[in-house]
């Protein structure tokens, strides 16, 4: 009987271990998923007509108080408080000749592809993301497969590919990626 005994808490020891190594092994698994740059991180920012909305890209966070951002989308008071797209101090290349999905590293011809004024992207601008449609009377991304890489260097460089996806009734969606800068 004590052998039977002996014998039955080794067995459990033995499947208990097992189960852990089971549970310990996904959760690592899936703490290397979190940490892979393959797969895109997508924001749906909050209704822009409420606040202007700011985004950081190193949390994947958005707000409404300004305090650390990389993109921010306002209401463009001068512009009939049209959605209006403002990049802070960073260096920015346009792609429209490439998948997002190709792009896994800074290009190596990022700095001749640089856009050399951030103004731009604004509302209005040359190179504006949102865009007014008169005939249907609504804002939209001008170009939903351009694929803009950020380059900011404010001692810590950091680069990010990034695709804004849709605009929709004062939401913005969008997906991006830190890339190397190899």
């Amino acid at each position: 009987m004590k052998g039977r005994i002996m014998k039955n808490y080794q067995y459990s020891k033995i499947i208990i271990s097992m189960v852990l190594m089971v549970f310990i092994g996904c959760d690592n698994a899936s703490e290397s998923e979190k940490n892979d740059n393959s797969q895109p991180i997508l924001i749906t920012t909050g209704n822009v007509n409420n606040g202007d909305i700011f985004i950081n890209l190193d949390s994947g966070s958005t707000d409404t108080t300004g305090d650390n951002w990389h993109i921010s989308i306002i209401k463009d008071t001068a512009n009939y408080n049209m959605p209006s797209i403002v990049f802070g101090m960073v260096n920015i290349a346009v792609y429209n000749d490439t998948s997002y999905n190709e792009i896994s590293n800074m290009p190596a011809d990022f700095d001749s592809m640089l856009v050399l004024d951030n103004q731009t992207f604004e509302y209005g601008g040359e190179n504006e993301i949102l865009s007014y449609d008169m005939d249907v009377h609504k804002v939209s991304v001008t170009n939903p497969d351009y694929i803009y890489i950020l380059n900011f260097d404010d001692g810590i460089q950091e680069v990010f590919k990034l695709k804004f996806i849709e605009y929709q009734s004062g939401y913005t969606v969008l997906q991006y990626n830190s890339l190397s800068n190899n």
